[in-house]
């Protein structure tokens, strides 16, 4: 009785099908030969390498400042660098004075 039972089963699922709602059913779609688009290369100019390596200039160096804390003798400190380096420009900045030196070599001889 079980296996007529399994067997009526089977049979309904495969003869009966499911109905979809228009919502969920499948549209058909039409299938479009699409072209290709030729655009041509605007950034051809900037492939020319050796003319733009002629052009640009040589990175800026960063130079870093130097942070002085403000101490009982710091207006000392400051007339000195100002004798030894009238060159440096030198900035009050929350506690401390920025000296910024005018080059990477002053800084590294001199501080």
């Amino acid at each position: 009785m079980f296996a007529e039972f399994v067997r009526r089963g089977r049979e309904l699922s495969e003869n009966s099908f499911k109905v979809v709602s228009r919502k969920n059913a499948a549209k058909p779609r039409s299938i479009e030969n699409k072209s290709e688009i030729e655009t041509s290369n605007k950034f051809q100019h900037l492939m020319d390498v050796e003319e733009q390596e002629t052009l640009t200039e040589p990175p800026k160096t960063f130079i870093p400042a130097i942070n002085l804390k403000l101490t009982n003798d710091y207006n000392l400190t400051l007339q000195e660098i100002s004798r030894n380096h009238p060159e440096t420009t030198n900035k009050y900045d929350r506690g401390y004075i920025k000296i910024t030196p005018n080059s990477l070599e002053d800084r590294e001889k001199n501080y």
